[in-house]
C-alpha cells in the first residue's frame, strides 16, 4: 500500500463493519486495496481498484406460521419458504478510480455491478392468501427486478477533490457525489449526529454479509470542505446537491418484514380483492440540506471535540394510507435540524467516542391511516457512547477486538400532528406497552462485537472468528430507525484471509423481534418480523 492510501484513510476515527454501518468520507480516498499504475510522470498519480465478491445464501430456520399465515408479511417468508432454500447467490463487482495531480488536485470515481441467480420476478404468496398480493400479476416490477435480481449497476462516486493552502491553512474541497459523515458512531447512526447525512443502502447490508462499509452509506452530490485553522482547530462544511432515500428491503424479498413497503410493490392489501395502489413517493427538494462542525484537539485535552449543526431532510419516510383515494405513497420530512456535541479519546488502550444531540422537527413514528403528508413531528433527545479495544496474544488466540455501543433517546415534545404520533401513552389500557410496537418515552439499544483472530494460522492464511450482537434494550425508539424492544440482529462466523487478498467467510446470520398472536396470525407486532429468517452464507471477496 502507497503512503497516501495510508494517509488518506486515518481521516476516519474507526475502521466499520457493522449491519447498517457508516463511514467518513472526504471526496480524496483512495481504495485500501487498490494498485497503482505507473503513469511516467511522478506528479501524476493513478491507481484503480477492484474488488469482486460472490454470495451464496441458505435458509437455516424454518418458517413461523403465524408470520406467514400475515397477510402483511407472508410475501417476503414465502419466497423462500423451506429450510434449505437458496436465498441468495450473488456476485458483485466494486470498482473504483483515483487520479490526482501532485497530489493536490484529483478525481475519484466508483461503481458497483450486481446479479443474483437465485431471484426470479415471481412474487410469492401464502396459498391462502394468494387474493392479497402485493405485486399486480405476481411479478416483481422492473424496481425489484433491478435491485434483486439484475444484472444491472449504479455509480457510487463520482468527485473532484482539491488540496491548497489559504495562507498558512490546509484546506481540502470535494464537489460531487460522496459520502461525508461526522460524529463517532461506530454502528447505531440512527442516535448519531450523521443520523440521515448520507442514506442507507439497507438491502446490501442486510443481503451481503462481509460487504466493505463504504459500499453501505449512499454517496450524495454535493460540495464538502474543511480548512485546518490551527493546528488544533478544524471546521468543516457540506451544501447538498442532491437528495436520495434509503434503500430499503422490498416487499416480496427474503429480508423484507412488510409485503406493501416501499418502491417495488404495486399495491397494499386491506382484504381479499381490495386494494389500494402505490403512488408516487412525496420527496424532499433535490438541494439545500447543510451542515457545519468543527473539531478540537488540544493537546492538554489528549481527545477531540467536536461540534455540529445540520439541516436535513430525513432519508427514511412515513407511509401514508389514503383510503378514500385508494392509494398510499410514501413520504419525506423536510426540514428538520440537528444540534449535537461529541468527544473521543484514547484511555487504557481504549478509543472511547460519545456523542449528545438534539433533533428539532424532526420526524416521529406515525401511523398514518388519513391521507396525511406529514406524520407527526417532534424534537428529540440521544445520547451515544462506544468504546473499541484490541488485546493480544492469550493461549486461545494471536489477538483480539471489541466494539460496543449504546444509545439513548428520549422525545420531548410533540410539535405537529400529535393525533397521527404512534406512542404508547395513547393505546388502551393493555396494549400500552412496547411489546405492541407503539413509541415509549425512552429506548436504549446496543451493539456488541467481539474478534478474536489467529495471525498466520498457516502459511499465508489468517483467520478471525466475528461474532456481534444488536439489542433493543428497552422501549422503542420515537424517531426512524431508533430500534425496539427485545429486536436486533446476530452473527457469528469464520473468516480466513489468504495473502490480505482472498477472503472466505462462512457465517450464520440470524433476526430478533417479538409479537403478539390469535394462535394463527400476528395481532401486533415490535421490531421487523424476520426472526424466523436465519440464514448461512458463503462468501468469497478477492482484491485487486
Amino acid at each position: 500500500m502507497s503512503d497516501i492510501f495510508k494517509a488518506k484513510w486515518k481521516l476516519c476515527r474507526f475502521p466499520v463493519v457493522s449491519l447498517v454501518a457508516v463511514t467518513c468520507v472526504l471526496g480524496s480516498l483512495v481504495a485500501a486495496n487498490a494498485f497503482e499504475i505507473n503513469t511516467g510522470n511522478p506528479d501524476l498519480f493513478l491507481a484503480w481498484g477492484n474488488n469482486i465478491r460472490y454470495n451464496l445464501g441458505m435458509r437455516i430456520q424454518s418458517m413461523d406460521h403465524k408470520i406467514g399465515n400475515t397477510a402483511s408479511s407472508d410475501e417476503g417468508d414465502y419466497k423462500f419458504d423451506k429450510s434449505g432454500d437458496l436465498v441468495t447467490n450473488r456476485l458483485d463487482l466494486l470498482s473504483e478510480l483515483d487520479f490526482s495531480y501532485k497530489k493536490k488536485l484529483g478525481i475519484r470515481v466508483s461503481g458497483a455491478v450486481w446479479a443474483d441467480v437465485a431471484y426470479n420476478d415471481n412474487a410469492k404468496t401464502n396459498p391462502s392468501l394468494a387474493d392479497r398480493g402485493s405485486y399486480s400479476g405476481g411479478k416483481y416490477n422492473s424496481y425489484t427486478k433491478r435491485y434483486y435480481i439484475g444484472p444491472s449497476g449504479e455509480l457510487l462516486d463520482a468527485n473532484v477533490w482539491g488540496s491548497f493552502d489559504l495562507g498558512d491553512m490546509p484546506v481540502n474541497v470535494a464537489i460531487g457525489r460522496q459520502t461525508v459523515l461526522w460524529g463517532e458512531t461506530v454502528v447505531l447512526s440512527a442516535h448519531s449526529v450523521s443520523y440521515a447525512q448520507a442514506p442507507t443502502d439497507v438491502v446490501k447490508a442486510l443481503s451481503t454479509p462481509g460487504v466493505d462499509a463504504k459500499e453501505v452509506s449512499m454517496p450524495i452530490t454535493q460540495i464538502a470542505g474543511k480548512i485546518q485553522l490551527t493546528p488544533e482547530l478544524s471546521v468543516a462544511g457540506q451544501y447538498y446537491l442532491e437528495w436520495r432515500g434509503s434503500r430499503f428491503p422490498e416487499g416480496g424479498t427474503y429480508l423484507a418484514a412488510t409485503d406493501f413497503i416501499l418502491n417495488g410493490p404495486d399495491r397494499f392489501s386491506l382484504a381479499p380483492g381490495v386494494f389500494l395502489r402505490r403512488e408516487g413517493a412525496v420527496k424532499p427538494d433535490t438541494y439545500g440540506d447543510f451542515g457545519l462542525s468543527a473539531r478540537w484537539s488540544p493537546q492538554w485535552l489528549d481527545g477531540t471535540l467536536g461540534l455540529y449543526y445540520r439541516m436535513f431532510d430525513e432519508t427514511s419516510p412515513w407511509v401514508s394510507l389514503n383510503p378514500g383515494a385508494g392509494s398510499y405513497r410514501a413520504v419525506y420530512a423536510k426540514n428538520a435540524h440537528l444540534v449535537g456535541i461529541s468527544f473521543s479519546k484514547q484511555l487504557l488502550g481504549f478509543s472511547f467516542g460519545s456523542e449528545f444531540s438534539y433533533r428539532h422537527n424532526t420526524a416521529l413514528n406515525s401511523s398514518i391511516a388519513n391521507g396525511s403528508l406529514e406524520g407527526a413531528r417532534g424534537d428529540t433527545v440521544h445520547i451515544l457512547a462506544n468504546a473499541i479495544g484490541s488485546f493480544g496474544h492469550t493461549p486461545l488466540w494471536t489477538n483480539s477486538s471489541v466494539i460496543a455501543e449504546f444509545a439513548f433517546s428520549k422525545y420531548l415534545r410533540v410539535t405537529d400532528n400529535e393525533n397521527l404520533f404512534n406512542a404508547c401513552y395513547k393505546k388502551a389500557p393493555g396494549k400500552d406497552s412496547a411489546a405492541y410496537g407503539c413509541v415509549t418515552d425512552e429506548n436504549m439499544v446496543g451493539y456488541l462485537k467481539f474478534t478474536p483472530a489467529w495471525t498466520a494460522f498457516a502459511e499465508g492464511w489468517d483467520l478471525e472468528m466475528p461474532m456481534s450482537v444488536s439489542y433493543g434494550l428497552f422501549g422503542n425508539g420515537a424517531t426512524m430507525g431508533g430500534g425496539n424492544e427485545g429486536a436486533g440482529s446476530y452473527g457469528v462466523g469464520f473468516n480466513a484471509i489468504y495473502n490480505t487478498l482472498h477472503t472466505f467467510s462462512l457465517a450464520y446470520n440470524g433476526y430478533l423481534a417479538t409479537y403478539k398472536d390469535n394462535g394463527s396470525t400476528i395481532t401486533a407486532s415490535n421490531g421487523s418480523q424476520l426472526q424466523d429468517r436465519g440464514w448461512l452464507s458463503f462468501t468469497y471477496k478477492y482484491a485487486f
